[in-house]
């Protein structure tokens, strides 16, 4: 892993223990609008599974493939994931090879805090089948510049004002026909934020 990548690798290993208690609340958002996109997938691969929380929201009989640097994030996946189809990888998202194609790629709050996220959104499309979907929730800053000195001085966090355009435009760099975006609110009393969802056909064999 180069630096960066290692960063955040540290990062979510120290608030592996409080991720999820931290998530609900802070970020208490509805989740469930990704059901309708997902629940039909027989495979599903997910780029920053975390702690698994999506698993909630992901039919029992899907195959499911999350990836993630944070190993002690992956515990508590791992644990989300017993008795269901699937597996959880520690490795980067781009690092990951696998010549079976999926349904869906998820992404939920990946993209803002990866050092590497146009690049990794490029590979994301590499792992869905013709006809497959994507699916993104992430969210874009109001002041960015505040949610990297909250974070340490953490300097390769992504999050910018125009976040939600500029992973709009990553899309279709990759190609991907956007088929739906919706504002799923805005949270924050200290660093006001968006999440958007976003959901796009790759339209073309990758």
């Amino acid at each position: 892993m180069d630096q960066l990548t290692d960063a955040i690798q540290r990062y979510y290993d120290d608030r592996a223990q409080t991720y999820d208690e931290w998530t609900k609340r802070w970020l208490n958002i509805d989740r469930s609008v990704m059901i309708p996109h997902v629940r039909h997938a027989r495979r599903l691969i997910e780029f920053g599974c975390g702690t698994g929380l999506n698993l909630l929201y992901i039919n029992q009989d899907t195959e499911y493939i999350g990836l993630d640097v944070s190993g002690q994030m992956l515990k508590k996946a791992r644990h989300r994931l017993r008795g269901r189809a699937g597996r959880v990888v520690h490795t980067p998202a781009f690092e990951y090879n696998d010549t079976a194609r999926c349904d869906i790629a998820l992404a939920t709050f990946f993209f803002s805090v990866d050092p590497h996220w146009e690049r990794d959104m490029k590979r994301l499309v590499t792992h869905v089948r013709p006809g497959g979907r994507v699916v993104f929730i992430d969210h874009c800053y109001r002041n960015p510049g505040a949610v990297r000195k909250a974070l340490g001085g953490v300097q390769y966090m992504t999050c910018r004002s125009n976040y939600y355009r500029d992973i709009k435009g990553a899309m279709l760099d990759c190609n991907i026909l956007i088929t739906g975006e919706d504002s799923l609110g805005c949270y924050g009393r200290h660093f006001p934020r968006e999440v958007r969802m976003f959901v796009g056909i790759p339209k073309k064999e990758n």
